[in-house]
């Protein structure tokens, strides 16, 4: 019979295999369609729960704002926190966030069930996603972002990381149409961690970007009166910016928005980079780049944008200037908006 012995490392190198086989410290995802598994830093499946979204659509991938993995209690041993999970559609429960030992066994739940009203009162019912997990006043914190189903209100707001109770209740932001990204930094290095978010405005049927530093992350972001929530503050905000609806977005569709998955920060240049959709049955894409305060540095646009907006050019349904051009670049430039406090301006970039 074969031995195995220390001195060679092959008897070391069996038992670290062998032990990696009953590693139960989730570590890692991996997702087929709907269903999401949880894994060890050995890629073995754990446990797995279904997802309100199919990963192999990648226009509806939100893989990024539906799981983290994070050692709620510094014990060594990591936890889950799922949103987004398939529920019956009958289900209360719909729109909660909830956090799993690594045997499955829930921690904690939420349910965001907060009311706001406009013209009308909306319903509560949410649908929530993650945005990320940093530390308050030595207090781990969860964001997330809650999306009213089937209206225009939308929030951001925080959970005890350990309890999964509301951090600050009354410190949630509200804005008036869909909160599509957002992420948490101190992106300008002022040794103040500020949140940027993009999405879209209901009221002003355009695409936005918005910075808050986290500690002012309440109240409610620049509306029309129509739009306005009742009996909620203004937000005090960085800066605020409405993105162009191009010539084309306006032939199909009342407004453009930042696409889902659609803001990133680029470490080396310092940027943010947002992705915005314009029109619906054939929606073309620009790209905006902004400094780390939000100035806006440029425009580019995707292959699609050129070759759909062009051919309406040439029908004469367009007026020129074709789009991949500076002439075109300076239209779109020239219609960004930011908020003053009191008005939107342009900053003449």
């Amino acid at each position: 019979m074969e031995k195995y012995s220390v001195s060679d490392g092959t008897y070391g190198s069996f038992y670290f295999l062998f032990a990696l086989d009953f590693d139960n410290n989730p570590a890692m995802f991996h997702q087929e369609g709907n269903l999401l598994s949880v894994q060890n830093r050995n890629g073995k499946d754990l446990w797995s729960i279904h997802l309100n979204f199919d990963q192999r659509d990648g226009s509806n991938d939100r893989s990024r704002y539906s799981r983290k993995i994070i050692d709620i209690n510094n014990d060594g041993v990591n936890e889950v926190i799922i949103a987004e999970e398939e529920m019956n559609s009958d289900s209360y429960d719909n729109g909660r966030v909830a956090c799993f030992d690594k045997n499955k066994n829930l921690i904690w739940e939420y349910n965001f069930r907060d009311t706001v009203s406009t013209f009308r009162k909306w319903t509560n019912n949410y649908q929530i996603s993650i945005i990320d997990t940093t530390t308050i006043n030595n207090t781990k914190v969860i964001l997330l972002m809650a999306r009213n189903i089937p209206n225009f209100s939308n929030a951001i707001f925080k959970l005890n990381v350990v309890t999964g109770k509301r951090f600050d209740s009354t410190a949630t932001l509200w804005n008036a149409g869909a909160i599509t990204n957002a992420m948490i930094g101190d992106f300008n290095k002022d040794n103040i961690k500020e949140v940027i978010v993009a999405g879209m405005h209901n009221g002003y049927e355009k695409a936005i970007l918005f910075s808050i530093n986290l500690d002012n992350l309440k109240g409610q972001t620049p509306a029309p009166d129509r739009y306005k929530f009742k009996n909620i503050p203004k937000a005090v905000i960085n800066e605020f910016v409405l993105l162009p609806h191009t010539d084309y977005g306006k032939l199909f569709s009342r407004s453009n928005i930042v696409l889902l998955n659609g803001l990133y920060y680029a470490p080396s240049s310092k940027e943010i980079v947002i992705s915005v959709r314009d029109g619906q049955d054939k929606p073309i894409i620009f790209y905006y780049g902004f400094s780390n305060e939000l100035d806006f540095q440029w425009v580019d646009c995707a292959d699609n944008a050129q070759q759909v907006r062009d051919s309406l050019v040439s029908q004469g349904t367009l007026k020129p200037p074709y789009t991949n051009t500076d002439e075109y670049f300076k239209i779109l430039k020239d219609e960004i908006r930011y908020w003053d406090g009191k008005e939107f301006i342009s900053k003449g970039y």
